[in-house]
């Protein structure tokens, strides 16, 4: 049985937050008011992409929206939360990527997830084959 598949969220204007109450009110540490109307935007898919990039030269593999992963990836996965209990996923994960557990531990957001596409590129060899194959 899959999670919330979809979630909801709202954007205000910069001008509208703030940390200092009004007279009267207490803000908690750490805590913003937000005044005015509230934008809402609903029906949100929620999941995420894990990829590899390179950054300065380096490959690091970073979790993100897929919109973004797509565009900076040729080599990701797709992620969405889950009630199953699945621990194994990130074991999983670090051994496409081949990078230690503990590298996508750090990047993935808390809580079960599963996987729900793969997108890698072709191998030099296995596009070699099907060239020959289809000719």
């Amino acid at each position: 049985m899959a999670g919330s598949m979809e979630g909801g969220s709202f954007w205000v204007y910069p001008d509208q937050v703030s940390k200092t109450p009004n007279a009267g009110e207490f803000v908690p540490r750490g805590a913003f008011i937000v005044r005015g109307k509230r934008n809402w935007e609903y029906h949100l898919p929620v999941e995420l992409a894990i990829g590899e990039i390179t950054h300065e030269g380096n490959r690091k593999v970073m979790c993100g929206p897929t919109e973004v992963i797509q565009k900076s990836s040729e080599k990701y996965c797709v992620i969405r939360p889950t009630k199953e209990k699945n621990g194994r996923i990130t074991g999983d994960i670090a051994k496409l990527f081949e990078v230690p557990e503990e590298e996508i531990s750090r990047i993935v957001p808390p809580g079960s997830f599963e996987i729900t596409g793969q997108v890698w590129p072709k191998d030099d060899e296995e596009a070699e084959t099907q060239d020959t194959a289809e000719d």
